[in-house]
Order: structure tokens, then sequence, then C-alpha cells
């Protein structure tokens, strides 16, 4: 049988998109991390639980319990440090094995290909090389509200529950998100699986509460803020950062603002009254939601980390919308701006995984204990996605070959969706203007 035919087959076709798979993940490997305390406080707890204790951080235990299991397994060959190391990539594999394969009984091959792809060459090649909890939140919760929405038989739908539920435990701000949508779902549809991921979440962050601090409550956190000499309103404890400025720092500013880091989660086509169409929906609210409570958290902007990472989970959804863009469009001019936000995604991955935050940015907004770190957080020029167009590290071999992939990819999928009446169009529009000169 000739290759081309070969691919067809259902089962060469998953063995190809398996190996394929397999070797980006092996491939990252290769690239730099960029891990954060967090990521190493989380690693940490793993260690603490191997030799037999419960760590006190405040962070959720779910990552490292998760983690455990796998790490126990991988000393036994002696590759544990790899197992923590490339943790979220390991899952990367799963998820996107698990989120095509459902994408492609709804929407077919080539847009689930499509859709994992630009979920990966986004912001989450920043994080997925790390410990990084939100990375492994939104492989899972995504990979669980997908189960759900749906509708399959009742062991989807357990295992569903308990991805979502486990995701959302991870980081517990989703649980506000899940508990929303799963109440919403359960009075107009008395459709209980979501808001039973919720309850599943509350559970496990309250018997976390439980064994770390020996009381009954839902975080960890304790009384936590900083002073902010730059601007105006200088010591900000807990809830206590001015909402509007929040916002629209979150929203807006160069450093964070989902506009600059995840534009398509914007972008609105005609809806399409189908599963994939509701999982968009049913992510992006999740996303919305937390932003009024991260507002006015002190700590709004994540540290000194790659954008708006507290979001990462809006990745997903501004996958789906802007697929959804490139494979029906309205006119030439919205698959026109599709193909300008798929390029700058794909410049959103590079600036990622192969600079993250600048040495030259990180010096200066960290210098004098943080004192002008705002710099990082709103100005273009010292911005992790700007900044390197001006400060850019010399380049190895592994992160040119990511450079050249990224520009391939997005290649593939703007052709690939692209329908055949579009291109028509604009070999039509190109002509026309050939004439008029």
């Amino acid at each position: 049988m000739p290759l081309p035919r070969a691919l067809t087959q259902p089962r060469a076709r998953w063995i190809t998109t398996t190996l394929v798979v397999v070797a980006a993940a092996a491939f990252m490997t290769r690239m730099p991390t960029h891990a954060s305390y967090d990521d190493d406080t989380r690693r940490q707890a793993v260690l603490a639980l191997v030799d037999g204790h419960w760590s006190t951080m405040k962070y959720s235990m779910v990552m490292p319990l998760l983690a455990v299991v796998p790490y126990r397994l991988a000393q036994t060959v002696g590759q544990g440090d790899v197992l923590l190391r490339d943790f979220n990539l390991f899952v990367w594999v799963a998820w996107s094995l698990l989120v095509g394969w459902r994408l492609s009984l709804l929407r077919g091959a080539r847009f689930a290909a499509a859709v994992v792809t630009l979920s990966s060459v986004s912001m989450l090649a920043a994080y997925i090389t790390t410990f990084n909890a939100e990375a492994l939140s939104l492989m899972m919760m995504s990979a669980g509200l997908l189960l759900l929405v749906d509708e399959g038989g009742r062991g989807t739908r357990v295992a569903g529950v308990v991805l979502t539920a486990l995701g959302a435990a991870v980081v517990p701000v989703q649980v506000v998100g899940i508990a929303v949508v799963g109440a919403v779902r359960l009075v107009r549809r008395r459709d209980g699986w979501v808001f039973a991921a919720a309850v599943l979440a509350v559970t496990a962050g309250v018997i976390d509460v439980a064994i770390t601090q020996h009381q009954f409550g839902f975080t960890k956190y304790s009384i936590e803020g900083t002073t902010f000499e730059v601007l105006p309103w200088g010591s900000v404890q807990n809830f206590g950062y001015p909402f509007v400025f929040g916002l629209l720092a979150i929203l807006f500013s160069f450093g964070r603002g989902l506009v600059w880091y995840m534009p398509s989660l914007f972008l609105h086509d005609e809806r399409r009254h189908d599963p994939v169409d509701e999982w968009r929906r049913v992510l992006t609210i999740l996303v919305l939601v937390m932003v009024p409570i991260y507002a006015k958290w002190w700590s709004w902007y994540g540290g000194v980390s790659f954008g708006p990472r507290f979001f990462l989970l809006g990745v997903v959804p501004a996958a789906v919308a802007l697929c959804d863009r490139l494979r029906t469009p309205s006119s030439l001019r919205a698959w026109a701006i599709g193909v300008a936000v798929t390029a700058f995604t794909g410049w959103i991955a590079i600036a990622g995984a192969v600079y993250s935050v600048t040495p030259q940015a990180m010096q200066r907004c960290t210098a004098d204990e943080y004192r002008l770190e705002v710099l990082c957080w709103h100005t273009p020029e010292y911005s992790s996605l700007w900044a390197p167009l001006w400060a850019g590290d010399s380049l190895g071999p592994a992160r040119v070959l990511f450079i050249v992939g990224v520009c391939a990819v997005v290649a593939a999928v703007v052709a690939g969706l692209t329908p055949t009446a579009t291109w028509h169009q604009l070999r039509t529009r190109v002509r026309t203007l050939g004439r008029t000169r």
C-alpha cells in the first residue's frame, strides 16, 4: 500500500500521530527550562512525600501527590530526576492524544490536530518544560471538560469528573469557575456532572488543608502582600489591590495582558451549537471568572514570569476560536485577521520557550528588591513578550530548530484549515489588484 494511502487508515494515522507527539516532546527536553520558585517548591514537596513527610507548603499538594508514584517508578530505573523535570511533557503527550482523539470524533482529524497544535504553540510552550501547576491544571481540566460536554457514557463522564476535579484542585482558584459552570448546567440541563467535579475539588482542598494545618478550611494562604514603592498605593495585602487597575493590567498591560498573550480568546464568530463550541465557551467562562478574582489579588501578575500564567487555561479556547476562524471565515478580511493572529501566536510561543524573561529584563525588574518590577508588567521594553526584540540572547541549535518548527507548523495549520473557497477568493483578489496596477 502506498504511504499516503496507508496514513489514511485509522490505525496507521494514530501510530503516526503518536510518534509525532512523542518526537515533539523529546525535542522539547532539549529546550531551556524556566523554572520558578513555585515549581521548585512543588518539586521539593514530591521529594518530601517520597521520604514519608507531608510538605507544609502553601500551595496545593495535589500535583505532588499525582507525581509521587510516577517518580518512584522512574527511580527504579534511575530516572527520577528526569521524571520530575519532564513531568508535564509526559502529561502533554497523553493530553495531546486524548484531546486529539475526542476532537477528531467531533470535528475531524484535521481540526483536532490544529487545536492541539495551536494550544501547544502558545504561552504553554514557556511552561510545558517545567514542573508548573498551571500547565498541569490546563491539561487536566481541558481534557476532563471535553469528556463532560461530549456527553458520552457513564465511564467517560466519570473520567471527566475526576480529571476536571483534580485539575481544579491543582490550582484551587479554578474551583470558583467550575462551581459556576456546574451550577448553571445543573439548573438549565439537569446535568450535575460538572458540579460534581467542583464538589470533589473542594473536598480535595479541604482534606489538604486539614492534613497540612490541622484545621477546617479551603486555603492555606495566610496574610500576604508587598510594598509597591513605584505605585501610588504602596503596601498591599491579600485582596487589597485596586480593582480597576488590576483589571486593566490583566486585560491590557504589555507584560501580562490577555489581549497580547491570548488575542484569539477575544475573537467572536458565529456559534456552532456543538460540543466543541460548548467546550470553548465553558473554558472561556472559567478564564473570565478568574479575572475579577485576581484583579484584587496583590500578586495578580504572578511574579517574574512569562505572561499571565494564572490564566494559562485560556490558550485552549483561544486555539479553538482561532481554528474556527481559519476553517469557516465569514469573509476574506476575517480570514486575514485569523492568519495574522495565528502568526502572532507563533511569536508568543517563540518568546516564551526560547527567551521567557530575558536576562536584561530579569536584572532590571529584580534589582533593588524588585523595586522596578512594574516595568516587566506594564512597559513593552521589559515585557516578556517584547523584550526579546532588543535583548535576545544568541541562539543555539535547539532554539533555532524550535523557531523553524513553529514557523512550519503555523504555516501548516493555516494551509490545512483554510477552505478552498477562501483560497479562490484570495487568488481572485490578488489578480484584481494586479490588473488595477
